[in-house]
């Protein structure tokens, strides 16, 4: 079981549906179940509830998940609560990614809170030192998928 986190545009959610189906776990994308508990896009669900109350319901669906592979939102592991909970559930991995490639990746798409790309260097250099503590397998994620999930089978095992 892997738990995959990184900055926003890191690759979670691709990657982490790619590892699921080679290893045949089920798998988990917290911002997809965020917008089925709602039935509306994360990018919505921000602007609609703040930040405070999308991080309540983060927690909520945080606490109700199983072992398998999970893709966690950007910020998901801030919150201490969340990320002592996504710990019992799998390997931590941390998904780093060049910020020119998380730029490209992040305005590929609707997206929750950041409108400009300054907004998101910031945003990264916030939490990055706070990725950085956490205890993890460190994957660059601007590889190849199927290097990727080679390289996190070979730390692992």
């Amino acid at each position: 079981m892997f738990v995959l986190f990184g900055p926003p545009g890191a690759g979670k959610s691709t990657l982490g549906s790619a590892l699921a189906h080679k290893l045949q776990l089920p798998f988990f994308d917290i911002d997809i179940l965020k917008e089925e508990k709602t039935g509306k896009p994360c990018h919505i669900l921000w602007q609609e509830l703040g930040d405070v109350k999308y991080r309540e319901l983060e927690t909520s669906i945080v606490q109700a998940l199983k072992p398998g592979i999970i893709a966690c939102g950007g910020g998901t592991v801030l919150n201490p609560q969340n990320l002592a909970h996504l710990q019992t559930l799998g390997q931590m991995v941390y998904l780093m990614c060049p910020l020119e490639v998380l730029v490209d990746r992040y305005f590929s798409k609707p997206r929750a809170m950041l409108q400009t790309k300054e907004q998101l260097k910031v945003l990264i250099e916030q939490r990055i030192p706070i990725y950085e503590k956490i205890p993890a397998i460190r994957i660059d994620s601007s590889q190849f998928i199927g290097d990727q999930i080679k390289n996190i089978l070979t730390l692992y095992i």
